[in-house]
């Protein structure tokens, strides 16, 4: 689901997909040459991992971008959802939001090694007044001089409107 293709600097693609399997959603990775088509999970297990958004840099880097969830008390019999759409009483306020923690992933994969910025929680958080949800879908691009911009959708608290967020991570 929701792939993702990143051209890097030598004209190879990868592409960057959530799949579901063992009970979890994950985000993959594969370069489409064969010569390096090995299967890489960018995510942890436990978590919703989704929306993936890839991208190269000059170095040969890939970056990939998500939207990542933990879903407090999922799968305990009690009472929890993303979207709160299958509460037979919806009567919270905040739709079961309450139970989401969320957050936007980044790593890089280069030379066969993945790794992620330091601070790049509190770089890829929402602006005050405004919270993630499941949905930031992040979008990431470089600039002519190598700076990583990521783009990300925030939910308003006052106005419940949504906004854009933005983040600027070098």
């Amino acid at each position: 689901w929701d792939p993702s293709v990143a051209a890097d600097s030598d004209s190879r693609f990868w592409i960057a997909w959530t799949s579901y399997r063992d009970d979890d959603y994950d985000v993959f990775l594969k370069c489409a040459d064969g010569a390096d088509a090995k299967e890489r999970r960018l995510s942890a297990r436990g978590e919703y991992d989704l929306h993936p958004w890839g991208a190269a840099d000059e170095s040969g880097g890939v970056w990939v971008a998500w939207d990542s969830l933990r879903l407090k008390h999922h799968a305990d019999s009690g009472r929890s959802t993303i979207t709160g759409a299958n509460l037979e009483d919806d009567s919270e306020e905040d739709h079961g939001q309450r139970r989401l923690e969320t957050s936007i992933r980044l790593v890089c994969l280069e030379n066969g090694k993945l790794f992620s910025l330091p601070g790049t929680d509190s770089a890829l958080a929402p602006p005050e007044g405004y919270r993630l949800a499941h949905t930031a879908l992040p979008k990431i691009s470089f600039a002519p001089d190598g700076t990583l911009w990521v783009a990300f959708r925030a939910l308003g608290h006052a106005e419940g409107g949504k906004e854009k967020g933005r983040g600027k991570v070098k």
